[in-house]
């Protein structure tokens, strides 16, 4: 099953530090495509004055389910921070995995921007719906959350 994976990461030393970093992280990032992990980029960045900068970074995982998808994608960013890992708080990080559930002729909205997605990418604040449809609602049940984050963990070699 394929999953939209979301991660945001607080990069260390804030908005001037990043600027310096940025356009080599994104190509070891992209760098670290493969057929199980798909278009992985840097989305966008989250700034709260020049000492902060959340960087989110988006992909596509092909996985058996969520915990192994959000696991290979922390992998490919902790591959893609390399040397650089120290750069990068990675305590503060978060992760969003949802299914990826493309409709055709889907329309993303509330982004900034409304054009045909072929590939309907979900991200944060942004939602789905059909030109003559309202807007879609998803919702996940809790015990799935629970069994994801508890795989997770144990990917990540944590105890919770």
């Amino acid at each position: 099953m394929r999953y939209q994976v979301q991660l945001g990461v607080p990069r260390a030393g804030g908005t001037v530090a990043w600027r310096a970093a940025a356009s080599d992280f994104g190509r070891r990032l992209a760098d670290r495509a493969s057929s199980a992990v798909i278009a992985p980029r840097v989305d966008r960045e989250i700034r709260r004055g020049r000492d902060f900068v959340r960087v989110v970074i988006v992909m596509t995982v092909d996985a058996g389910d969520v915990a192994e998808a959000l696991g290979l994608a922390w992998r490919v960013f902790s591959a893609a921070a390399g040397d650089e890992a120290a750069g990068w708080d990675m305590a503060s990080a978060s992760a969003e995995a949802r299914p990826d559930r493309r409709l055709p002729g889907a329309v993303l909205q509330g982004c900034g921007y409304a054009e045909a997605q072929p590939a309907g990418d979900r991200l944060s604040g942004c939602r789905y719906g059909r030109k003559s449809d309202g807007p879609l609602q998803r919702s996940w049940p809790s015990t799935e959350l629970l069994e994801a984050a508890s795989g997770l963990w144990a990917v990540l070699g944590m105890n919770q």
